[in-house]
């Protein structure tokens, strides 16, 4: 069983610039470790609420996937990980009708038993299983007291993808990973989590694009980065940051 969207991972050319880019938008990663992805990663993350983070990466090993992906398509959304309570299960359902990277679950992983699932067998991005073991991250008991020092946000509320077509998306989504999926009257697809949070596919240009938060107080947000990074105009859903700013799009609204 899929249990959560667990955390969004990111390709970064350096995680110092990252990490400050980050903290201009309230969400400065902590944890940084520089023993990972055999000595050529440099890695942290940010806590977003809903039991899930950011996964914030530089690596330097051109066989590495993160690399490679960064090469291609430039910082950024890199994929998403599900954790699952059960990844022999979750692998032979996606088995079904993909092919799992290397044919194998990497049990050796810092962070869990881990497969993936590469972008043209998937929607479009890579999507990562993985349980978790016990030295693995986790989040933490008690959590952290918000989300940011900077904003009003509460939760990670979406991740919009984007895709050709949306409800083929969202099929192949489901028969991948038996999330079941909602089509809305504006021709997006929803893909609920157990954990509060949403994968949203949307007709565009295919890959992970944008963060959607949730703000107890968007207009206090609003002047908190007035200043700090330019903000796009207005359209009446919320505070949008552009990718340019960060690595990819921030979109904040009110909550409810």
């Amino acid at each position: 069983m899929i249990l959560r969207l667990q955390h969004i991972g990111t390709a970064f050319g350096s995680h110092a610039s990252a990490a400050s880019r980050l903290k201009r938008v309230g969400l400065e990663p902590a944890e940084l470790r520089t023993d990972q992805g055999r000595g050529f990663q440099h890695d942290s993350r940010k806590l977003l609420g809903n039991e899930c983070w950011l996964h914030v990466v530089h690596n330097w090993n051109p066989e590495a996937r993160v690399c490679r992906y960064l090469e291609a398509n430039g910082e950024g959304l890199e994929h998403i990980a599900l954790e699952t309570d059960d990844i022999e299960a979750a692998v032979a359902r996606v088995k079904e009708t993909a092919p799992i990277w290397e044919d194998r679950i990497l049990r050796e992983a810092a962070d869990g038993c881990e497969a993936f699932v590469f972008p043209e067998d998937a929607c479009g991005f890579t999507v990562e299983l993985i349980q978790p073991h016990p030295t693995s991250w986790n989040w933490p008991d008690p959590p952290p007291a918000r989300v940011s020092p900077l904003l009003e946000i509460r939760r990670l509320a979406e991740v919009v993808a984007g895709v050709p077509d949306p409800e083929t998306a969202g099929r192949r989504f489901e028969r991948l990973f038996d999330v079941p999926f909602e089509s809305e009257a504006a021709g997006d697809v929803l893909v609920p989590f157990r954990n509060g949070c949403a994968l949203r596919f949307r007709r565009g240009t295919p890959g992970l694009r944008t963060l959607v938060f949730e703000s107890a107080d968007p207009d206090a947000d609003r002047r908190a980065l007035a200043g700090r990074v330019p903000l796009d105009e207005d359209d009446g859903t919320g505070i949008r940051i552009a990718a340019e700013v960060v690595g990819f799009g921030i979109e904040i609204r009110g909550a409810g």
